[in-house]
């Protein structure tokens, strides 16, 4: 048995902050001195294709609308090296706000800014997926953050 204290996101933190979680396995959480953030975020990979033929592809069948919000920022085919670069940093340096463990490995949720082609930030969510007896964070998906 095992017991520690955890980040979980909430509507109102102020309800989940500090209370003590105990569970049959194991779990990752941040020490109390740093910021949680995706484990092994340094190795994070953010897959060629799910940028080309995903997040930037208007006639995927699920990418569609997040290819016109990133294109609306300024990224386009000229620009993938860079939108892969700003989520790598953006699974290095923004905030974990949520895990959702599965079947296959444990899903990630970071928020932060990432910079635009043109100038400016824009506010993202991003998902990540550690596979079951993996180390290294994949990128599932990244959308618009949501307003709270």
């Amino acid at each position: 048995m095992w017991v520690a204290q955890v980040w979980v996101w909430a509507k109102h933190p102020q309800e989940t902050a500090g209370r003590t979680f105990e569970g049959p396995g194991p779990c990752w959480f941040p020490s109390m001195d740093t910021k949680p953030g995706l484990p092994n975020a340094d190795a994070a990979d953010v897959p060629r294709g799910k940028v080309s033929e995903y997040l930037l592809s208007v006639s995927h069948s699920s990418g569609g609308s997040k290819a016109r919000f990133f294109r609306g920022l300024g990224y386009d085919d000229e620009t993938t090296r860079m939108l892969e670069a700003e989520l790598q940093r953006l699974a290095r340096d923004g905030d974990l706000v949520g895990t959702i463990p599965g079947r296959y490995g444990t899903k990630y949720i970071v928020e932060g800014k990432i910079r635009r082609p043109g100038g400016g930030q824009a506010w993202l969510t991003s998902v990540w997926l550690i596979e079951q007896g993996k180390t290294r964070p994949r990128l599932v998906t990244a959308y618009p953050r949501q307003q709270r």
